[in-house]
């Protein structure tokens, strides 16, 4: 009899990929620095994060980037 733990709980049944003809390709998002800068800006004032009225100070929110 086995140990408790011993045995391997993932399946070894292997699963075929699908034909050509039923494969999808997503096209890759590339998005640059400043896009994504501007998003996750974008992402915290619509969360909140930044107050309402308060200035948004490119040296301020460089200086918080840790906390992102």
């Amino acid at each position: 009899m086995p140990r408790r733990g011993t045995h391997s709980t993932r399946s070894t049944k292997k699963v075929a990929p699908p034909p050509d003809s039923e494969l999808v390709l997503l096209p890759i998002r590339r998005q640059t620095l400043t896009g994504m800068t501007a998003d996750a800006i974008r992402e915290r004032i619509l969360r909140g994060r930044y107050p309402e009225g308060e200035p948004l100070r490119q040296d301020a929110i460089s200086s918080r980037r840790k906390g992102w």
